[in-house]
């Protein structure tokens, strides 16, 4: 009887996401978990940092709550001028910080069930996880840890200091909060697969092939439409492989285009690598980097206008990447390495072109053969996308959230019960 209203009772959550304002897919990752959260009526609450969140409202069925916006004015102006002043310190370890410690006092003060920290930065949240555990009001925490961190650290000192203080934290972490990881393989090279405190939940997938028109999408991004499109996102590390995918292209004639799109410097490689080369030899034209962050709306417009993904990642790398994911839920083709779980997805549902990890050789035969595949291998590939979207949709994903959340809250309540009777006797 005691669970039965723990499990009906409206379950409060926090949601909270550090990486709104610099993480090209946070805002949209986040609003599908968040209203997959809320389709199993749980009260969910996003914490994050910008002023507004998210640009379409009317779709979302959670809260929102602004670090920035809830300063008094002239402390909103200092920290705006700390952003502006730090920089890649600012954004990768001073706004995480004050993101989670605020998700933390709001779950507090609005008697949360359950804190969930999305995009985690591991060796920050270890710090204010452990004052969870010691604190009185504890609150139930989940991280999602969704990488190989050393794997995923850049060439610069400060980066591949990132990568093993996010890497050492992991393995700490399970001691005061629960892990939820997208499949098994990042669980096992993390060093946390058998861990009772490490759950698997896999990302949700909605479909959007109909979203955007790929003419319309080429048209407001100028793109031509006479050719087909092959596009490497995300950010400029050595392990993203940009430089496999340029040494790929070297003596290969431009029969398609490559978009390559994300931020660079700070943290990052200063650049997505030398491409000087290759434009001598003809790419001038079909080969184009935008070395930026990129807002969630043009994000959008790039995946509806090309025809393909390339994700030639080195090895070692085991989690979902948003391209892959992405791929998925606007139906495009995918050109990946073959390895743990981008290579089981491909391979199972036919969505695409593998090779091995790092044989250039491989993935220039890829791409000559992505060139000249006919006009219906890319629709069966679309069709197999519509049928893995369609199993693994976001409101299920939200049923296992749902489940996972009343397991921990029952916990905790036979814990305080077995606390009181114990300290009656």
């Amino acid at each position: 009887m005691e669970k039965h209203r723990i499990v009906d009772k409206i379950m409060k959550v926090v949601l909270c996401s550090p990486g709104l304002t610099y993480q090209a897919d946070a805002p949209h990752s986040t609003r599908q978990r968040a209203n997959a959260m809320a389709s199993q009526g749980i009260e969910v609450t996003v914490v994050g940092f910008p002023p507004t969140y998210p640009a379409d409202p009317a779709s979302c069925h959670f809260n929102y709550v602004s670090v920035i916006e809830s300063l008094p004015s002239k402390r909103k102006q200092r920290w705006l001028r700390w952003k502006q002043k730090l920089g890649p310190y600012w954004t990768h370890a001073i706004e995480p910080f004050l993101v989670k410690r605020a998700a933390f006092r709001h779950a507090r003060q609005t008697s949360a069930d359950v804190l969930y920290v999305a995009h985690t930065e591991p060796w920050i949240f270890l710090i204010l996880s452990w004052f969870n555990h010691v604190s009185q009001r504890r609150i139930p925490t989940f991280a999602m840890i969704a990488q190989n961190y050393q794997m995923m650290s850049g060439s610069s000192w400060s980066a591949k200091i990132r990568g093993w203080l996010n890497q050492t934290a992991v393995w700490w972490l399970p001691r005061y909060c629960d892990i939820i990881c997208d499949n098994t393989h990042v669980a096992k090279l993390l060093g946390v697969d058998q861990h009772p405190r490490t759950h698997i939940i896999s990302e949700g997938r909605q479909e959007l092939f109909d979203t955007l028109s790929q003419a319309e999408s080429r048209k407001v991004l100028g793109i031509p439409v006479d050719k087909r499109m092959l596009l490497l996102f995300g950010v400029a590390i050595r392990s993203k492989g940009a430089d496999i995918l340029f040494n790929a292209m070297d003596g290969l004639e431009p029969k398609f285009m490559v978009y390559v799109v994300g931020q660079t410097g700070g943290v990052y490689d200063a650049s997505w690598g030398d491409t000087e080369k290759l434009m001598e030899n003809g790419w001038r034209s079909d080969l184009k980097i935008i070395p930026r962050f990129v807002s969630e709306e043009e994000m959008e417009q790039l995946y509806s206008a090309c025809d393909g993904i390339v994700i030639p990642y080195r090895k070692g790398f085991a989690t979902t990447t948003g391209g892959l994911m992405k791929a998925i839920e606007y139906g495009k083709a995918i050109i990946a390495s073959d390895q743990y779980y981008m290579g089981e997805i491909v391979r199972e549902h036919q969505l695409g072109l593998l090779f091995p990890p790092e044989d250039v050789e491989a993935l220039r035969r890829c791409l000559s053969e992505f060139a000249e595949k006919p006009e219906s291998w890319f629709e069966e590939i679309r069709c197999n996308s519509r049928r893995v979207v369609q199993e693994k949709g976001w409101t299920k994903v939200g049923g296992q959230y749902r489940e996972l959340f009343e397991e921990m809250v029952a916990s905790k309540t036979n814990q305080n019960l077995a606390s009181k009777k114990s300290f009656e006797s």
